[in-house]
C-alpha cells in the first residue's frame, strides 16, 4: 500500500519495488482468485444498482477488501507493462476502473461513492504508468477510453454527492421524530422522549423531512447554475 504512492511521483522507485516483490505480488494475485472473480462479474454488468438502506445502522460497503484487490491489481498491471505486455496490462487496468466508475452513479453512500473515486483514480494514475512503459494498441486504448467517457463526473458527479447527504438524512429525521433509536449514534433518549411527547404539537415532521429536501435540491440548482460547465 505505502508503495503505491510512488506510482506518480516516483515510477522507476515503483518499477523498481515491483521487481523486488514479484513472487509477493504474484502469490497475493492468486490468492486474491476468488475476488478477481467477483470482480470480473461486476465488471460485465451494464451497471452496477445500491440497495443500501437510508439508516446509519444499516451495512455498508466496505474499504479493505477492495483497496486490497486495488492495489495488488495496481501492481499487478504495472509488471505486466514491465514485462512488454502492454494489451494485457491495459485489460487489467480496464477492468479495474470498470467497476469503480459503475459504483458511482447509483451511490446512496457517500462511503460508496469514495471508494469508486479512489479506485479509480489508482486506475488513471496506472493507466499512464503502463503507456509509459509499454506498447499499447489502438484497440487498448480505445477500450480504455470508452469507460472514461462513460464515466460520471463533472458537475453531475458533484451535484450527485449534494443530493446523496439530502436523500440519506431525510429517513433520518422521520425516525429521530418519532423517537427510535439511532443506531451507531450518540444515545439521545431524553430529547427524543420529549419530541415524541410534545413534537407533533408544534413539528410536522413529513414538511420538515421536505424542507430539508428542498433545501438540498436548492443547493444542487444552485451550483448548477454557479458553474454550468465544470
Amino acid at each position: 500500500g505505502a508503495a503505491t504512492a510512488d506510482l506518480t511521483t516516483k515510477p522507476e522507485k515503483w518499477a523498481e519495488f515491483l521487481r523486488t516483490h514479484r513472487t509477493e505480488i504474484e502469490a497475493e494475485w492468486a490468492r486474491l482468485a476468488p475476488v478477481r472473480a467477483w470482480w470480473d462479474e461486476l465488471a460485465a454488468l451494464p451497471r452496477i444498482g445500491d440497495l443500501t438502506a437510508p439508516h446509519p445502522a444499516a451495512p455498508i460497503i466496505a474499504f479493505q477488501p477492495t483497496r486490497v484487490h486495488s492495489q495488488v491489481a495496481v501492481a499487478i498491471a504495472s509488471l505486466q507493462a514491465l514485462d512488454g505486455h502492454g494489451d494485457e496490462a491495459m485489460a487489467t487496468v480496464t477492468r479495474l476502473y470498470s467497476v469503480a466508475r459503475k459504483w458511482e452513479p447509483n451511490s446512496r453512500t457517500l462511503v460508496r461513492a469514495m471508494i469508486a473515486k479512489v479506485v479509480q483514480k489508482m486506475a488513471l494514475q496506472t493507466a499512464v504508468f503502463v503507456l509509459d512503459h509499454a506498447s499499447v494498441s489502438a484497440t487498448a486504448r480505445a477500450t480504455f477510453a470508452a469507460e472514461l467517457t462513460a464515466a460520471a463526473g463533472g458537475p453531475d458527479g458533484a451535484r450527485h454527492l449534494m443530493l446523496i447527504e439530502g436523500g440519506f438524512a431525510q429517513p433520518m429525521i422521520a425516525e429521530f421524530m418519532r423517537g427510535t433509536p439511532m443506531g451507531g449514534l450518540p444515545p439521545f433518549d431524553s430529547l427524543q422522549t420529549a419530541v415524541r411527547i410534545f413534537g407533533p404539537l408544534v413539528i410536522n415532521p413529513r414538511a420538515t423531512a421536505n424542507l430539508f429536501g428542498e433545501r438540498y435540491r436548492a443547493l444542487e440548482e444552485a451550483y448548477k447554475l454557479e458553474f454550468p460547465n465544470d
